[in-house]
């Protein structure tokens, strides 16, 4: 298998904190049939003493040439990955070759300068994540020591050390330090980034601006369309089927001039196996993002000039599509949770204890003592955010800190939590009648004391539009990090580990007999011509 596959594969084992042996089965090329199969053999690098010198000195932090390789071997497995291993001949140096992106520069070049610029944004937001006062939390140590683990036992499989797997992946000097650094502070960035966006907030005037200036983005469309099939049947070719079916689809639309219209004419030409077909359900399409909208009708519909009942017939790639415009809106929610079969609720889970490996929420010995216990931290939980900001983005930050449930990592966001969908005293309380965005209390289930928190009730336009504003928010942020983030470039640093993605070029494979034969014919009939 290729090198850059090998690397591929491991970032992406690496991006997900998975097993870094989802790339040890990638060290040699497959084994020809019947050769017995076993651990593969891991090649040492060769030690250079020039890769634990600074390559670069950024806001203040040394980069070694260690470190150095390691986001560029990432960065070659990606660009690899990303053009299906056709990106580059590994059989000539990678500062010898165009980049498949941009022709003015060399693959090395590329990679050189995107390694630069993800090191010095990691270290930017790294710095300001510390001086934010964050650090990882106790589940934060369990997940990487069970990647240490994984790592570990991968090697162990290989028999051979955990540095020395990781050396071969990503150079000489790579150790396990280096991984798990990296993976800790990935760690802290992801929560800085976090709680930046989550503390944004943004006026009515500035998401009425937004909502302006890209509609597309919030607004929802009705519509009704219907289709004529155009595949050919009998003797028909394409091109007669499908002119068939225009002329049947121009009749509809001449016909056709209300809603209603639309409908009775679709109940009276529907497909003869369509025994169910009901036209006012089956043509409808309610509420359609941009982004939802079939790219076919998406311009027609979103266009600015539409008004309702407009009609039009579009080509399909074997039918013709008779589309009807009814309305185009923003939405502005439902009046009640009544009206609604999904919410956005977070919550901070204060679980019960396991005990004698039985998990909290399975064990049948709770006492009174024990829910009383949890229900009275969950309140001083909720008194602790009363009695502070009471925001959700501060709701969100002791969800971090103290739930026990793995939402607690994300704000203790149930996005789109379905009615029904959780155990009956939480759903009871999410889908109250009375229940309004902003709501906030304590219920208990057999999981344990939650603090909830009603996040959202429905669609509003101000939920599409806002996450737009926090992305560009944050890129703006990470931006402004990463430019103030002084870098300085040891210019004679050691680059040599491009060239260890090097591979020899292949071997031709020796003729076969039949094609010794047709040479020697060949020869024999040149000599022959040579003769006459």
């Amino acid at each position: 298998m290729k090198t850059w596959l090998k690397l591929a594969l491991l970032m992406a084992a690496i991006a997900a904190i998975a097993l870094i042996a989802f790339g040890c089965s990638r060290i040699d090329d497959e084994n020809e049939p019947g050769t017995p199969t076993g651990p593969p053999a891991i090649t040492a690098p060769t030690p250079n003493p020039a890769f634990h010198e600074t390559a670069l000195v950024i806001d203040g932090v040394e980069i070694s040439v260690i470190e150095y390789n390691y986001f560029y071997a990432r960065l070659f497995g990606a660009y690899m990955e990303s053009t299906q291993g056709l990106g580059a001949d590994l059989t000539v140096p990678l500062d010898q070759q165009p980049s498949m992106f941009d022709e003015e520069q060399t693959i090395d070049e590329m990679l050189h300068e995107q390694t630069v610029s993800q090191i010095r944004t990691m270290i930017a937001l790294s710095n300001a994540a510390d001086r934010a006062g964050i650090s990882l939390d106790p589940s934060d140590h369990d997940e990487i020591r069970q990647y240490q683990t994984a790592v570990e036992e991968q090697a162990a499989e290989m028999n051979v050390t955990p540095d020395e797997l990781i050396a071969y992946h990503f150079g000489y000097g790579a150790d396990m330090a280096l991984l798990l650094h990296d993976m800790e502070r990935s760690i802290l960035v992801n929560r800085y980034v976090d709680q930046f966006r989550d503390n944004l907030t943004f006026t009515d005037a500035e998401l009425e601006t937004a909502y302006n200036e890209d509609p597309n983005a919030v607004d929802f469309v009705d519509f009704r369309v219907f289709s004529f099939d155009g595949t050919p049947t009998g003797n028909d070719t394409e091109e007669d089927a499908m002119a068939q079916a225009r002329e049947r689809a121009e009749a509809m639309m001449a016909a056709v001039d209300t809603e209603a219209d639309f409908i009775a004419y679709a109940n009276e030409n529907r497909p003869p196996e369509q025994t169910g077909f009901d036209g006012d359900q089956h043509t409808l399409e309610v509420g359609s993002s941009y982004t939802r909208t079939p790219v076919l009708v998406r311009e027609y519909l979103f266009d600015t000039d539409r008004q309702g009942s407009d009609i039009t017939v579009i080509a399909g790639q074997s039918e013709y599509f008779v589309v009807m415009f009814l309305r185009r809106y923003r939405p502005e929610g439902p009046a009640s949770v009544d009206d609604v079969e999904s919410i956005d609720v977070r919550h901070i889970l204060i679980g019960f204890e396991e005990r004698d490996g039985v998990p909290g929420h399975m064990r049948d010995d709770i006492t009174d003592e024990e829910r009383d216990d949890i229900r009275h931290a969950a309140q001083d939980i909720l008194d602790q955010w009363l009695a502070g900001a009471a925001t959700e983005a501060s709701f969100a930050d002791l969800a971090r800190q103290y739930s026990d449930c793995p939402s607690g990592q994300q704000g203790g966001m149930l996005a789109n939590t379905q009615r029904g969908q959780m155990v009956p005293e939480f759903n009871d309380w999410c889908f109250d009648s009375t229940r309004q965005v902003g709501d906030y209390g304590v219920v208990m289930t057999q999981f344990g004391a939650h603090v909830m928190y009603m996040s959202s009730i429905g669609t509003q336009w101000q939920d599409l539009i806002r996450p737009i504003l926090e992305r560009t928010a944050v890129d703006e942020h990470i931006e402004t990090l990463t430019e103030a983030a002084e870098v300085v470039e040891n210019d004679d640093f050691d680059r040599t580990f491009m060239l260890t993605f090097l591979e020899e070029p292949e071997e031709a494979a020796p003729p076969t007999n039949d094609e010794e034969e047709n040479e020697d014919t060949a020869e024999g009939d040149e000599n022959t011509e040579e003769g006459e």
